[in-house]
């Protein structure tokens, strides 16, 4: 989004994908992002040499833009912000208090925290609940594209409400997922097949990592339920 940085200085320019760019930012990332790109679009226009009533058209042109991501309240925010941008006497005035109003809204109603544990929480029942297959070919960069959010948003998400990687609970899915094909009475299979049809790919490090996660290895593990049977 910060390739707005290099645009030239007719209000065409500075608006060109705004509002694509605002929307996508706030879906990937959520309020920081926003104000980000608010941020540096009144540093640009900061910068240029325009008359008041210049500064005010660029900003009318652009205030639906970043009023787009509230589902609520965006027509309160453009009343609000339109009134402030007609009444300003001053270009500094309007621009600090443009900004401010702005990002007083963007706190009050911004529901990301929401959207982020919703996100989180249908990440792990998607890896708990999907096919073998599925499983098997689950990465991080492919359960990003799955939720239409970027990699590192996700990874950031499951760090700070999992305080694990986002790499270290598609693993911790596939373990359960063996243990669980383990204890199934039909479970013919041998431990590594089952291991590498989950997407284990080294099997020496997965023996310690089932030990570690489940205390047993996945060979006892097996008998145990062999001799249940």
């Amino acid at each position: 989004m910060f390739y707005l940085e290099g645009l030239m200085p007719s209000s065409e320019t500075i608006n060109i994908d705004l509002k694509n760019i605002i929307q996508y930012g706030y879906k990937q990332e959520g309020k920081c992002s926003v104000s980000k790109v608010l941020r540096l679009k009144l540093e640009l226009l900061r910068d240029r040499n325009m008359s008041l009533e210049q500064l005010k058209h660029c900003l009318l042109e652009t205030v639906e833009d970043f009023c787009v991501v509230f589902i609520k309240g965006g027509d309160v925010l453009k009343e609000k912000l339109v009134s402030l941008i007609i009444n300003a006497n001053s270009k500094e005035i309007l621009l600090d208090r443009f900004y401010a109003e702005y990002l007083y809204f963007l706190d009050k109603n911004d529901d990301s925290g929401i959207k982020d544990e919703e996100l989180v929480s249908q990440v792990v029942v998607y890896l708990k609940t999907c096919s073998v297959n599925e499983l098997r070919m689950v990465t991080a960069e492919s359960l990003a594209d799955k939720f239409n959010v970027t990699r590192e948003h996700l990874s950031r998400l499951f760090k700070q409400r999992h305080s694990c990687s986002l790499s270290k609970r598609i693993l911790k899915a596939r373990l359960d997922r063996v243990f669980y094909l383990l204890q199934q009475e039909s479970c013919n299979n041998s431990i590594k097949s089952i291991a590498m049809s989950v997407g284990i790919t080294n099997y020496a490090r997965f023996k310690k990592q089932f030990s570690d996660r489940f205390s047993y290895p996945p060979s006892v593990m097996k008998k145990i339920n062999k001799n249940i049977l």
